[in-house]
């Protein structure tokens, strides 16, 4: 996850392109040009970890969520609640 949060914030979204076997995954072309606007923080959990992705730009915002909704989707994941 400390990878994947250090690409994210540089702006890299190849590693999601690389599993997904796609060029672009939908929102990462506005992920990657508002990365300055958008905070990456891995976080351990007992199994695993995950990457806490945080903005106050309402158009990065939409880009999260379409990312994040392409994921749920392609990954077949329900919504993951504590």
């Amino acid at each position: 996850m400390r990878t994947i949060a250090k690409a994210f914030a540089a702006g890299d979204f190849t590693l999601p392109g690389v599993v997904h076997a796609m060029e672009d995954v939908p929102g990462t072309e506005q992920m990657r040009a508002l990365h300055d606007d958008i905070t990456y923080t891995p976080r351990d959990l007992p199994r695993g970890g995950e990457v806490i992705i945080a903005t106050s730009n309402p158009t990065a915002i939409e880009a999260v969520h379409e990312f994040l909704a392409f994921q749920r989707t392609d990954h077949r994941a329900g919504m993951h609640m504590e």
